[in-house]
């Protein structure tokens, strides 16, 4: 990543010498309170280093031209349900009210269009932050939906990058953001019904489409972690090769789902598979988890689940054809 510049701040990818200033803004009442509350250095630190080895997240430290001084942090990183890139920032107080934020969100947008080639980015922020709010209206951000989340009540807004026609910016999207309420909800669905077109979803719609169903079971069941979804991904190596590896979450209310695990054939009853689970076991029980499922093929690994302490609790007949698809949990 790149260094950039604007006519005021220094935006440079965030590092370890980093990590302590930035953890005393996170640590900060007030930078935080509409975050969900102060958090503490070490464990900023930890998801600082996390971020840093993720690929898909892009941290830029803001720093003032003339002094250096470190004023906050802005990122790009996949938003909370799968499909979008979110851009967030966070600023020490001190600084705020002197439109730090806005210039260094504009730079950041800019990189997302030109570097990331992105066509759309979004923003969540609580709808009770009246400043984030307007900051993010105020750069040209649209509401695209209210929901609520952690708690409190949040507005997600999005943002169309241009698209050049005839040497005019045009918007890709103009969307009167609306809150459906009950008493208007059958009508809208009567007049709908009377033509249904059916459509191919591309990648910006498969995210209206997971955040649509995340925000209607975060209404029935609040969730109890944050972020919703939260990837635990191992792997083990013969020198610089991939021979085992697992791919694993946790989402929304603290439940561990395993995804896949994988070891190459010459490598197999060796232990290697029973490592992996046991070790995002563990991860998943310190992150609060205290129940794992997954589901395997009759031709697959359920004698090692059940050897683990994994029970079934559904079978797929035929699935496929002359096989069994057997699904299994286990509380931790």
């Amino acid at each position: 990543m790149k260094i950039m510049l604007t006519n005021r701040c220094i935006l440079a990818p965030l590092k370890e010498a980093d990590f302590n200033a930035v953890a005393e803004i996170y640590a900060n009442e007030t930078a935080r309170q509409y975050l969900g509350g102060a958090i503490p250095a070490n464990k900023t630190i930890d998801r600082l280093q996390e971020a840093t080895a993720d690929e898909n997240s892009y941290d830029f430290t803001v720093h003032l031209h003339k002094t250096s001084e470190l004023l906050g942090m802005v990122s790009v990183s996949p938003h909370h349900e799968p499909g979008d890139m979110e851009v967030s920032y966070i600023f020490h107080p001190k600084y705020w009210g002197n439109g730090y934020a806005r210039e260094s969100v504009l730079a950041l947008l800019d990189f997302c269009k030109n570097e990331l080639k992105l066509k759309r980015i979004v923003s969540e922020t609580q709808t009770a932050n009246i400043s984030s709010c307007r900051l993010l209206e105020g750069l040209g951000y649209k509401v695209e939906c209210r929901l609520e989340r952690f708690g409190a009540m949040q507005t997600l807004y999005f943002y169309d990058f241009p698209a050049q026609e005839s040497g005019r910016a045009i918007s890709q999207h103009k969307i009167k953001p609306q809150m459906v309420t009950e008493s208007n909800r059958l009508q809208i669905g009567a007049n709908k019904m009377q033509k249904i077109q059916i459509h191919d979803v591309v990648k910006e719609e498969a995210g209206v489409i997971a955040r649509g169903l995340s925000a209607y079971n975060n209404s029935q069941v609040p969730f109890t972690q944050e972020p919703p979804f939260s990837a635990v991904r191992k792997c083990i190596k013969d020198g610089d090769e991939v021979v085992a590896g697992i791919l694993a979450e946790t989402y929304c209310w603290n439940i561990l789902y395993i995804d896949i695990l994988w070891v190459k054939e010459e490598y197999r009853h060796m232990g290697y598979g029973s490592a992996l689970l046991k070790e995002v076991e563990e991860q998943a029980k310190e992150m609060g988890c205290k129940l794992v499922h997954l589901d395997t093929f009759d031709f697959q690994a359920k004698g090692l689940y059940e050897k683990l302490g994994y029970t079934v609790f559904g079978t797929l007949e035929d699935c496929p054809e002359g096989h069994n698809r057997y699904y299994l949990s286990k509380k931790l």
